[in-house]
C-alpha cells in the first residue's frame, strides 16, 4: 500500500483518505515518470540545468522525485500560470538551463501570451522522435538545444 493524496500515488480520488493497493509493477509516481523517458532525458541532458520542462508542478514533482534532478513546471502549480514569456524561454535556453520541453496540444499556461510561447516552441525547437523515449501518453517532447 502506498499513502498519497491523489489517484496516481495510491489514494482513491473518490475517497482521498482511503489508501488503495497498487497493481504489481505500477509506478507510485505515475506514468509521467516512465523509466524510458527518464533514461532518455538523463542520457541527453548534456549539462543543462533542468532535466526537462513540463506543464505543471504535479508532473514536475513526479520526475524530480524519481530522479533527484531539477524539473521546471513552466505553467506553475496547475499548469495555467502564464509566467513564462518567449524572451525568458529564449534566455534560459541560451544559458543552457532548458533543453527538453514536454508538452501536448494544450501547451503551457492558458493566457497572457502563452500561445506565443507555445508557437515559439513549435517553430524553434525540434520534435524528438517518440520512439527514442518510449512515448505512451500522447505528450510531445521538444529539444531546444542552445546554439
Amino acid at each position: 500500500f502506498v499513502p498519497g493524496a491523489n489517484g496516481r500515488n495510491g489514494a482513491d480520488p473518490a475517497n482521498p483518505g482511503q489508501i488503495v493497493p497498487l497493481a504489481p509493477g505500477q509506478d507510485p509516481l505515475g506514468d509521467t515518470a516512465s523509466s524510458s523517458l527518464v533514461s532518455f532525458l538523463q542520457a541527453n541532458q548534456n549539462g543543462y540545468t533542468y532535466l526537462v520542462v513540463v506543464a505543471s508542478a504535479g508532473e514536475a514533482s513526479n520526475l524530480a522525485l524519481k530522479t533527484g534532478q531539477p524539473v521546471l513546471a513552466m505553467g506553475g502549480f496547475s499548469g495555467s500560470d502564464p509566467a513564462m514569456t518567449v524572451e525568458k524561454l529564449q534566455s534560459m535556453i541560451a544559458g543552457k538551463q532548458i533543453r527538453f520541453i514536454e508538452g501536448g496540444g494544450g501547451g503551457f499556461g492558458r493566457g497572457n501570451g502563452s500561445s506565443s510561447v507555445n508557437s515559439w516552441i513549435q517553430s524553434n525547437c525540434t520534435v524528438v522522435d517518440p520512439s527514442m523515449y518510449g512515448q505512451q501518453n500522447g505528450a510531445q517532447l521538444y529539444s531546444c538545444a542552445a546554439n
